[in-house]
């Protein structure tokens, strides 16, 4: 070896040395590696928020076309208790203003949720899953993956700010308020991508971490609401999201209350950096309690030990199921007067009782929201089979068909169970408002009318597990994403085109404001069957990877 080539070896393990004693080498790579695994689930969930505001933007001025149809509006919901907390203060009657109070409540569930996952998936998960020690393995910082996640994903709001303001000023809204909208929006994607930094380092697990962001999310949501309803000041400013409205884009076009969201964002994702170097790779700061040393005797067969998987992500589905069931029940009243003071909105509702029509939107919306449970359960499959649990369990006399097929029943059984109590709590609300014992059998059952559609969304998950597994999130959330976008047109536009009513909960739609069909429901509960049978043989006839 020539002095010369021993030199440069030398400076080039040097060069490793000081690489991999950097706390954010490879940032660059990791940020690059996100946007190429994510390069389809990015678009898909920013660009849905994206296309919502568009669409809300362009069917106000159809729903209320004068300046008092506005002022009505405004009125009417300043002063229902149930919408100030949920869609929070209407702050001008222009068409801006109401567009803005509309995109409010989707914008921080939708980008609030986009946020953490895409956060959580690419440090927690891939913890996890054995990835980040994997990369460990080349010079990459402790921080980069974290440092990398963050940016993406602030990025990415950003991006939506840009093309928001952009688009809502090309539709002839006021420059200001569209980029103040725009901001707005993306603040409650930079609040939860915090929220997500830090919850990342408390868990050893990417379920429980995501738990924890949920849990987050729905308080700071509630505590932005406190002051609308009359409440006292202070719990809104202790939310980042009160932070946000204070923007009030179209109104007054603030933009200094975002100041404090960006710092909220830097020092959270500073915070979460100083514990990732207090850490071990894998570990959280809340240890795991240790279980029992022998498993009770109900845990003896694949369905119950599905169930005992699932049974914290239910429990939180079902709380969440009660909550806006009760919280839809006291906004009906409102929504009603709502709709009876708009011809078009009538219309475009689905006709017969305001009410009523009320109900069987906000049914057929918040189906396709639980749905997700079914789909996630189904996707744990995935998950254990990709971090080789699954490979060690069915080592063991268990066929894999019975482990796959009790995944596939408690996704079911636990969309029963959801439904149920989300029409339960719907149905009490309004007997207890309006006084009609009636209306709890009529809400409730209207609500188990989605349950096969439901189960399509979750058989449709199986079926992608069992053929094409690495498509399985993103092809299902794909075509969820679909229904809910299609379903939102033919809502807006009243289409009555053959051809659109593909989704499952266009099929389903029409109770409590229409007479019971059961037709459908018996079509929809047998392409759940033949889809979850496809799924079954795909999984017995693949393998296991």
């Amino acid at each position: 070896m020539t002095p010369s080539v021993a030199r440069g070896q030398a400076a080039a393990a040097a060069a490793a040395d000081r690489g991999a004693g950097s706390f954010f080498a490879g940032t660059w790579q990791c940020a690059r590696l996100i946007l190429r695994r994510d390069r389809l689930r990015l678009p898909l969930w920013y660009g849905l928020v994206f296309v919502l505001v568009l669409m809300v933007a362009a069917v106000i001025p159809a729903e209320f076309p004068t300046e008092q149809d506005r002022t009505i509006l405004a009125g009417l919901s300043n002063t229902n208790p149930a919408e100030l907390l949920f869609l929070g203060r209407v702050h001008s009657a222009s068409v801006g203003g109401l567009t803005a109070w509309r995109v409010t409540a989707f914008g921080i569930i939708g980008l609030g949720l986009a946020s953490l996952f895409t956060v959580l998936r690419h440090t927690r998960r891939d913890e996890e899953e054995g990835l980040r020690e994997l990369l460990g393995g080349a010079v990459l910082g402790r921080c980069a993956p974290l440092a990398a996640a963050s940016a993406v994903t602030a990025g990415a709001n950003l991006m939506l700010a840009a093309a928001t303001g952009a688009a809502l000023t090309g539709l002839g809204l006021p420059a200001a308020g569209s980029w103040a909208l725009g901001l707005q929006l993306a603040s409650f994607g930079w609040t939860m991508t915090a929220v997500a930094a830090l919850a990342a380092q408390l868990s050893s697990g990417s379920r429980m971490a995501a738990g924890i962001g949920g849990a987050v999310l729905g308080l700071l949501y509630v505590l932005r609401g406190l002051p609308d309803i009359g409440g006292p000041d202070w719990p809104g400013w202790l939310s980042p999201f009160g932070w946000a409205d204070a923007v009030q884009p179209y109104a007054r076009d603030r933009l200094t209350p975002l100041l404090p969201v960006l710092l909220f964002l830097v020092i959270s994702v500073a915070a979460a950096l100083g514990l990732v170097l207090r850490r071990d790779v894998g570990a959280g700061l809340l240890t795991d309690r240790p279980g029992p040393g022998e498993a009770q005797d109900w845990l003896a067969g694949p369905f119950t030990v599905a169930l005992r998987l699932n049974a914290a992500a239910l429990a939180g589905w079902a709380a969440g199921a009660a909550a806006v069931g009760l919280l839809m029940a006291g906004t009906a009243q409102g929504a009603a007067a709502q709709i009876a003071a708009s011809p078009v909105l009538k219309n475009m509702i689905s006709g017969g009782e305001p009410v009523f029509a009320f109900y069987a939107l906000v049914t057929d919306e918040m189906c396709q929201i639980f749905s997700v449970f079914g789909i996630s359960v189904i996707l744990r499959l995935r998950s254990e089979e990709t971090c080789g649990l699954a490979e060690s369990v069915l080592s063991t006399p268990l066929h894999r068909l019975r482990w796959a097929g009790a995944g596939l029943a408690v996704a079911a059984g636990g969309a029963v169970v959801v439904l149920g109590i989300f029409g339960a709590t719907l149905g009490a609300g309004s007997s207890a408002i309006t006084g009609h014992t009636g209306d709890f059998w009529v809400l409730l059952g209207s609500v188990l009318t989605r349950l096969p559609a439901v189960w399509v969304m979750t058989a449709l998950a199986g079926a992608l597990f069992g053929l094409t597994p690495g498509l399985a999130a993103v092809g299902t959330y794909a075509v969820l994403i679909f229904f809910f976008v299609l379903d939102v047109i033919i809502a807006m536009l009243r289409l009555d085109t053959g051809l659109l009513k593909i989704s499952p909960f266009v099929l389903t739609s029409s109770l409590p404001a229409a007479a019971f069909d059961p037709g459908p429901l018996i079509l929809l509960t047998v392409v759940a069957l033949v889809l979850a049978v496809i799924g079954l043989w795909g999984f017995r006839r693949r393998d296991v990877t």
